[in-house]
């Protein structure tokens, strides 16, 4: 072989040398441009039932931190970790956010490199370059399975200009960007959008009575020791109440009037009723009516364990539960019962309480605290310099936040006692060999007059005409008492007992099932401080001042008053004549 041949032959190797060198060093690029386009994004089969969490992280660019909002399945059903691990709405919103994110489709390929990032607004929440001031930050995305695996992880940017309902994304480890067509309305991050919103689960028409107690609790500044501390801390001493009100509500003539009506002078109690020229603002009271039907929680805060039970013995073993209650403006206290006059130890509250009366016996107690430590974010339209990052919250007016203590009572004395029928005695054999039928016949024979008081009432007779009317009616048979029936007897006594059972049943499975309520209530409430809007507050906090208004004004009828349109002051129409009509 030659040597031109020879150094031929090597050029070539070296030339398919350094190809193949070249093509195992390149890197290509992540998802080219036209091969993804209609393509999934994302593709979870059966996502309303394979996805257990979800994960969804917003920025907030004024404290440049990230804002994880989790919900995720535990053994206590589904529960939301970053709020104390409240019930969620047992997943329901979760399947439905699930849903909407499984097959998404790529519409169009935007950019394929990290310098778009920030002009789409799909910058990481969590990435390590985020800090204070950071604009155009997406919001991140995480869905799992039971075991943990990741079944979708995405970075939501901006809106497609142009195009509504389509918003820029990218794979949260990818730096390509795509269009899709996205529902953010399941992605939301607020609390209230992932819980049960029925909190009280309140049906107007079963509201009977409501109670107002319009009271602040006196307290003083006392060292106590506290978690190994001496602190110091409001300590009760006493109420200042001002009214109690006790109000019935007429669900089918929707209608309110007073029961009861107490004011307070110098700590005492006095009734009160209300003038000719007052009367009851329904309107203010239908309205607390729709704020308990509809009332809404913007946040919820754990209270310590065990305060649910025994509340003295409680608070004895648990000195440092003192503090959660007294910071939130409750206070642990012995009171009267105004009922029974008896000393009662309760959880009282600084702004005083509301007793909604159901007509199942059902009683729910709504005890209202201070001022929450912190505001609830009411959204406002966007303005039009954030046209440019619409993902981001939008600047919002801040409202004021109340605690809410929230327990459950049962009153058996809702729930109308049955009529029961008396029972007819029986006679001759039947009545000896029958026992008594219920406690209904007992009553009846102690409300029967004994032989020996009758005959006291009775008016002494004359012998000779007793005699004499004992004779005629021996001779007459038509004078003589006809004799009941001894089955027709107990036929009727049958009938009536079976009724009188089956109204002490009906009565009886009432008291059950209000009971069996209370106590699923009571569970759901036991463990929570609730937050709610004050706007809230003040439509169910009312005292008599909101509840007693004066009567309007009566139309003036006088003569002197203005007449129809076109009449003159004071003129009767009545005496006008009409023409005689035209032959």
């Amino acid at each position: 072989m030659t040597e031109p041949v020879k150094t031929l032959i090597l050029g070539v190797v070296a030339l398919v040398l350094v190809l193949w060198a070249v093509a195992v060093s390149w890197d290509p690029p992540q998802r080219t441009a036209d091969a993804e386009v209609g393509k999934l994004l994302t593709d979870i089969q059966d996502a309303k039932d394979k996805v257990t969490s979800i994960k969804i992280v917003t920025f907030d660019s004024k404290t440049g931190k990230a804002q994880p909002f989790e919900v995720a399945k535990t053994k206590a059903g589904f529960t939301i970790p970053s709020h104390e691990n409240y019930p969620a709405d047992q997943g329901k919103h979760l399947g439905l956010a699930a849903t909407s994110v499984s097959k998404l489709k790529i519409i169009s390929v935007a950019g394929d490199n990290k310098v778009a990032h920030e002009d789409f607004g799909v910058i990481d929440p969590e990435g390590a370059g985020v800090q204070l001031g950071s604009a155009n930050v997406g919001t991140r995305v995480t869905l799992k399975d039971a075991k943990g695996d990741s079944l979708a992880d995405f970075i939501i940017g901006k809106e497609v200009e142009g195009a509504p309902g389509q918003r820029y994304v990218r794979q949260a480890e990818k730096d390509q960007v795509y269009t899709v067509a996205l529902d953010m309305q399941y992605l939301s991050t607020k609390f209230e959008d992932w819980i049960e919103k029925d909190l009280l689960q309140f049906e107007p028409l079963d509201l009977s009575k409501v109670a107002l107690a319009d009271y602040s609790v006196l307290t003083e500044q006392r060292l106590l020791p506290i978690g190994g501390k001496i602190q110091p801390i409001a300590v009760p001493v006493g109420l200042n109440e001002r009214s109690a009100m006790e109000l019935n509500y007429d669900a089918k003539g929707l209608k309110w009037d007073v029961d009861k009506w107490t004011i307070f002078k110098d700590r005492k109690p006095m009734p009160e009723k209300m003038a000719a020229d007052q009367e009851l603002n329904q309107q203010k009271l239908d309205d607390l009516k729709s704020a308990l039907d509809e009332l809404q929680i913007a946040d919820v805060h754990r209270k310590p364990a065990g305060l649910g039970g025994d509340i003295r013995d409680f608070i004895e073993k648990n000195p440092a539960a003192v503090e959660s209650l007294v910071q939130r403006g409750f206070y642990p206290m012995e009171v009267n019962n105004p009922e029974t006059g008896k000393p009662v130890f309760q959880v009282l509250s600084d702004q005083g309480d509301v007793v909604a009366k159901m007509s199942d016996g059902v009683e729910y107690v709504l005890r209202f605290g201070g001022v929450a430590g912190g505001k609830a974010a009411e959204a406002k339209p966007a303005k039009p310099e954030d046209k440019e990052n619409p993902h981001e919250p939008k600047p919002a007016a801040s409202k004021l936040l109340r605690y809410l203590f929230v327990m459950a009572k049962f009153n058996d004395g809702m729930i109308p006692k049955p009529e029961l029928q008396k029972v007819p005695e029986l006679v001759g054999a039947e009545a000896k060999d029958e026992k008594p039928a219920d406690a209904t016949k007992e009553d009846a024979k102690k409300d029967e007059p004994k032989k020996d008081e009758a005959k006291k009432d009775e008016p002494k007779k004359d012998g000779a005409k007793g005699d004499a009317a004992k004779d005629a009616a021996k001779k007459d048979p038509k004078l003589e008492k006809p004799k009941p029936d001894p089955e027709v007897l107990k036929k009727q006594r049958d009938e009536i007992v079976k009724e009188n059972e089956m109204r002490l049943k009906e009565y009886e499975s009432k008291v059950a099932a209000g009971k069996a309520r209370v106590a699923k209530l009571n569970k759901r409430f036991a463990d929570w401080y609730y937050i709610i809007a004050d706007e809230t507050y003040q439509k169910i906090h009312l005292g008599q001042k909101e509840v007693i208004q004066k009567k309007a004004p009566k139309d003036d009828k006088k003569s002197g008053a203005p007449g129809p349109p076109g009449i003159p002051q004071g003129f009767d129409p009545g005496t006008l004549v009409p023409p005689a009509p035209e032959m």
